[in-house]
């Protein structure tokens, strides 16, 4: 079988004898150019790029046009870097569907070097900055979808990543126009040398849009001393950085599994397709249309390559606009997103087969001719009618391209506008809008895509949006009722504005119906050998890869996968025995960890050896580890944090030989968790663990530290253990100026250097909530709510950065929405470890930890578990804090009977909301 690597191609006569065209020029040698002097980066790789930019520029290589390749770089995927790329020695295969049934199939060797920029890489960023820096570069182009260019968050203000790229300058880019404009100042400094900036994404005035974007970066950094006043001329400048616009037109679906059977038979091998764990969908082969379009507004200060002998179209802007709004706003997309609604709505899986459904094809033809052509703008290059007669004629109906309404239909709420608003203007400009039919019945179509209802009023799963788009409110009407109640609650239900905002909807993997295969990361890595450690990853994964599946598949029957576990001390330091947890009904896993190595030290793995054995022993698993704990000068910055960070690495790397998949942690200074009262008795005679905040506002850390170890019954309370405790004073002064920035920063810094080893060795760190979620002692909190969890997880844009949802600690502060943040982060799968506990609320910031039973105390149980089960949680849930009952004691928080009583009742919540959702 035939493989993407540098050997392989040695043997073209074998990739000609399959019937797939071969480069014809010296790959060696335009690596070399291109290394030297690179002309074109391009930043985004996917799907599109391959089939479209990089075939351009092959044309010209061919054809003697050309001496130097691309540079691709992406800033958000690093898998796809370092298994499509790197893994392939940055060879790809495009596949041409043709309308007639015959597929072309072309060996791409245009791109030179592959590249993730992030601060993570530093050798990868590197090497970007010195290519910005190099004279020799004359365009950068991009295809980051249009998402990929919005600063500013639900609220209209800019988001918080953005305003943290503001705060921290240009070296710590994350934001993708962040990173560009810190490219763009690195280049200003090495001479400003002229560039064109090509966005080449689908949407209209996209040069003006990157322009403006990195502007209100660079702005903000001129604000707070980061740049001066040259750099910004020098963006301002087009004869220096000039922002061309484009028109680019070529669908490209999602790699298909026929396509893949299609080029094996042909003895072509390389053609696994995969899911990134950021869920990209790739393969090492792109399928595509015959048909292309790009249009390009030719504003190029330091020249460009002469791809006008490839087929592209250089013009000036207004031409640009004009083909732009023409296939925007009537001829193609309007009619891709009429029909990615209804096919949803219909239950279709197939563009092209929608178009033999009467209804369908009486609509997108209503959409372009009888509403569209009548007020279509004309570019002149390109006549409108021919464009569309091809779209409706040729392209739509396409059996060979495997395109999707699910696809188009994702983001499409940032779509909708654009596609049919100006349209509609033109109408109401001329008071003929009453006149429009099916524009309105698409927008409508829309409507009920949001209600998540299909045609025959049975529920199913929307595309997921954007994931910068923060939830709304819940609307806990809707979520609340079971599947069969829906149609009705659709008729009876008055719709209010905010209703079509709905809760998010988890990400399901359709690894079944794609026959698609989820990666794990690796780590960095380029060239045969690394291809060829790929592929071998590949097969040591494959059982994993099968119980990944049948989790998920199980997940879309419904049955409960939730994995109850118990939290336990260890031999020496619990008097519950695992016998006793092994008798609970329903619990499968033990929590523990281990409480004799000192923080910061790393974990010998003949203890974690040991623990393990006595778990499974008794009949349960250890797969989640509570906690490993972040040493104070990772938390407060000290210049000793490095080695404390390393030794967390190495830790990890030993819990993951040992079946370990979450370590909860936290990130609380000093003091882990804080009550005034570790047993206070209740009216029915128990004792539970209590806050009050005026205790604490007459208090000192000393006190609290003595009143803590006074009331533990002799057991070491986490977080509170003695040795620390004595240097309380000390650490306090170490603590002085940590303020909320400076503590979110060294998380920052924490979570960015263990998250690549989290990934590589498949462990998952979660993150506890502040306990209680609020400032304490003049101590910082940055683990309190929405804002902060979201915050977080944005750090380090990786499932391995995950969060433990602790219902007590986020639930002791009332404004906190639990079942809305369960629906969010649990909902794009952030939330691998749950703790579910009651509170009860006694005013003034006071609570005491109340029975898991709902009615015990002010959280609702019942909703907290429904929205468990309503994303399809399919981590691990323990039963947090618990009273003293029956006249037992131990240490406090952690008897055995109400945590015992606890599983019991989540269990059975958990069975019903099951089964009545397929009542």
């Amino acid at each position: 079988m035939l493989m993407l690597t540098t050997e392989t191609i040695q043997n073209l006569a074998a990739f000609e004898a399959a019937g797939i065209t071969v480069p014809h020029f010296d790959r060696a040698a335009v690596t070399r150019a291109t290394t030297a002097n690179p002309a074109w980066i391009h930043f985004g790789g996917g799907n599109l790029f391959r089939c479209l930019h990089a075939s351009l520029q092959q044309r010209l290589l061919n054809a003697g046009e050309s001496d130097t390749g691309i540079v691709v770089v992406d800033t958000y995927d690093d898998e796809l870097i370092e298994t499509i790329y790197q893994g392939r020695d940055n060879l790809s295969l495009t596949v041409v569907m043709n309308a007639n049934g015959d597929i072309e199939k072309e060996l791409i060797a245009s791109i030179t070097e592959s590249q993730y920029l992030a601060e993570s890489n530093p050798a990868g960023t590197a090497r970007v900055r010195a290519i910005f820096a190099n004279p020799s570069l004359q365009l950068a182009t991009v295809t980051i979808t249009e998402k990929g260019y919005n600063l500013k968050g639900p609220d209209g203000e800019l988001s918080g990543l953005v305003l943290g790229d503001i705060e921290a300058g240009p070296d710590h880019a994350r934001h993708t126009m962040a990173h560009l404009a810190s490219l763009l100042l690195e280049r200003y400094r090495a001479g400003a040398t002229p560039i064109a900036m090509v966005s080449t994404d689908n949407f209209s005035h996209n040069g003006e849009k990157l322009r403006d974007a990195i502007l209100v970066v660079a702005r903000a950094w001129k604000d707070r001393g980061f740049v001066d006043d040259g750099f910004l001329s020098y963006l301002s400048d087009p004869a220096k950085v000039a922002f061309p616009w484009s028109m680019i037109d070529r669908i490209t679906p999602s790699p298909s599994a026929s396509v893949a059977s299609e080029l094996r038979a042909a003895g072509f091998g390389d053609t696994e397709i995969l899911v990134t764990l950021k869920h990209t969908t790739t393969a090492p082969f792109v399928n595509t249309e015959e048909v292309n379009y790009l249009v390009v507004e030719d504003t190029f200060p330091n020249g460009r390559p002469p791809l006008e002998k490839a087929g592209v179209y250089f013009t000036d802007r207004d031409t640009v606009n004009k083909v732009e709004r023409m296939k925007v706003c009537t001829c193609l997309n309007p009619l891709h997103t009429a029909m990615a609604i209804y096919g949803c709505l219909l239950g279709f899986t197939s563009i092209a087969d929608e178009t033999a459904d009467a209804d369908i094809s009486a609509l997108i033809a209503g959409i372009g001719y009888r509403e569209g052509l009548p007020v279509v703008t004309n570019p002149g290059i390109i006549d409108p009618k021919s464009f569309l007669d091809q779209v409706v004629g040729e392209r739509l109906p396409n059996k060979r391209i495997p395109d999707t309404p699910q696809r188009i239909a994702s983001d499409t709420s940032q779509k909708v506008g654009i596609r049919f608003g100006e349209t509609i203007k033109l109408y109401r400009n001329t008071d003929t809008v009453d006149d429009l039919t099916f524009i309105p019945l698409a927008i409508a179509g829309w409507c009920r895509y949001l209600l998540a209802l299909d045609d025959e009023g049975e529920p199913f799963e929307p595309e997921p949006g954007p994931d910068e788009r923060a939830p709304a409110p819940v609307r806990e009407r809707h979520q609340s009722r079971r599947p069969g109640e829906r149609r009705q609650a659709a008729a009876s239900d008055p719709l209010q504005p905010g209703d079509l905002r709905t809760e998010p909807v988890r990400h399901r993997t359709r690894c079944a119906d794609r026959g698609v295969r989820r990666r794990t990361r690796r780590g960095p890595g380029s060239g045969p050998e690394h291809a060829a450690q790929v592929r071998e990853h590949h097969k040591h994964k494959h059982k994993h890869h099968k119980h990944h599946k049948q989790r998920h598949h199980k997940q879309h029957r419904g049955d409960s996968i939730m994995q109850m576990t118990f939290r336990w001390f260890g031999p020496d330091d619990d008097k519950i025995t695992l016998g006793q947890v092994r008798q609970i009904p329903g619990v499968q896993g033990v929590v523990g960890a281990l409480y004799d190595v000192p923080v910061g030290e790393v974990w010998p793995k003949a203890k974690i050896a040991q623990l393990k054995a006595q778990i499974e022993e008794a009949g349960m698993s250890l797969e989640v580890i509570e906690s490993v704990n972040i040493h104070d000068d990772i938390k407060i910055g000290l210049p000793s944090r490095d080695q404390y960070i390393e030794n967390y690495k190495e830790t990890i790397r030993n819990l993951s030989e040992f079946g370990i998949k979450v370590i909860c942690y936290n990130f609380m200074p000093v003091f882990d968790w804080v009550r005034t009262e570790l047993a206070r008795t209740l009216p029915d005679g128990s004792t539970t663990m209590a806050y009050d905040q005026s205790i604490v506002d007459t208090m000192d850390p000393e006190g609290m530290a003595a009143s803590v170890e006074g009331d533990s019954n002799g057991y070491v309370m986490p977080g509170w253990e003695p040795e620390r405790m004595k240097g309380l004073k000390a650490l306090f002064a170490q603590y002085a100026d940590v303020d909320e920035q400076k503590l979110s920063d060294n998380l920052r810094y924490f979570l960015e250097a263990i998250i690549p080893t989290c990934e590589k060795y498949d462990i998952k760190m979660a993150i506890h909530p502040d306990d209680p979620p609020r400032p304490i002692f003049g101590l910082p909190r940055i683990v309190k709510n929405f804002d902060d969890l979201k915050a977080i997880v944005e750090m380090v844009d990786s499932p391995h950065n995950a969060l433990t949802l602790c219902t007590g600690s986020l639930g002791e502060n009332p404004e906190n929405d639990v079942p809305a943040l369960i629906r969010y982060f649990a909902g794009r799968d952030r939330v691998p470890f749950a703790h579910v506990r009651n509170i009860k609320h006694l005013g003034n910031d006071n609570f005491e930890e109340a029975a898991h039973l709902s009615e015990m105390g002010s959280l609702d149980i019942y909703e907290i578990m429904k929205a468990f089960h309503d994303v399809g949680f399919d981590g691990y849930i323990r039963p947090d804090h618990g009273r003293m009952i029956w006249g037992e004691t131990g240490r406090p928080g952690y008897g055995l009977y109400d945590r015992a009583l606890g599983i019991a009742y989540l269990n059975g919540l958990w069975e019903a909301i099951d089964k009545g959702s397929k009542a």
